[in-house]
């Protein structure tokens, strides 16, 4: 049997609204106005082949455009993805545009940075495991020290301490919630 004499078979009857869903995501539309979506009246489709995948129905839909054939979509089973096949690029366009009337635009917001707000000497981290450079600032003494060992094991509680180096030479553990990282190039 021939698809096209399947589409001939169909009637207006037999076709039944189309949710949409999927095919937005297929067109990587988001930020939909469902209630517009929902009660929309021109895409619609006609199932022609259905069955269970664990759970989930899956299979074979027709899909109609203002009642004219304009796609297959079809999914294999409950994880796989939907595929879609057009009947033209001129009408998947068309139902593209259809489908972004259903978007809503929403102008973007743009934070503005204060160049003049206090923004500290730097930042704290909290897990040992989280530096990269070789420096932290001691918060008891406002001293830079260098980093000694780091703990990169499974015992999470390792990592709430660091192996620093002072100015002084002297090396001792200190807590991860007595350091920071200060401002820097790096």
């Amino acid at each position: 049997m021939k698809l096209s004499e399947i589409i001939e078979t169909i009637t207006v009857d037999d076709m039944k609204q189309y949710d949409c869903s999927e095919m937005l995501e297929y067109f990587n539309l988001y930020d939909i106005h469902w209630d517009k979506m929902w009660q929309q009246d021109r895409l619609k489709y006609v199932t022609i082949g259905r069955h269970y995948c664990t759970d989930q129905a899956v299979g074979i839909d027709l899909i109609f455009f203002d009642h004219e054939f304009v796609a297959i979509s079809s999914k294999t089973a409950r994880k796989s993805e939907i595929h879609f096949e057009f009947k033209s690029v001129e009408i998947g366009k068309e139902v593209f545009e259809f489908l972004k009337t259903f978007v809503i635009y929403q102008k973007p917001y743009f934070y503005i940075v204060d160049f003049d707000a206090d923004i500290g000497d730097g930042y704290k981290i909290d897990y040992s495991i989280q530096v990269i450079d070789g420096v932290l600032k001691y918060i008891p003494t406002g001293e830079l020290v260098t980093v000694g060992r780091q703990h990169y094991n499974n015992d999470i509680d390792s990592w709430y301490s660091i192996e620093a180096t002072f100015p002084n030479g002297d090396v001792k553990a200190v807590s991860m919630k007595d350091v920071f990282l200060p401002w820097g190039k790096y």
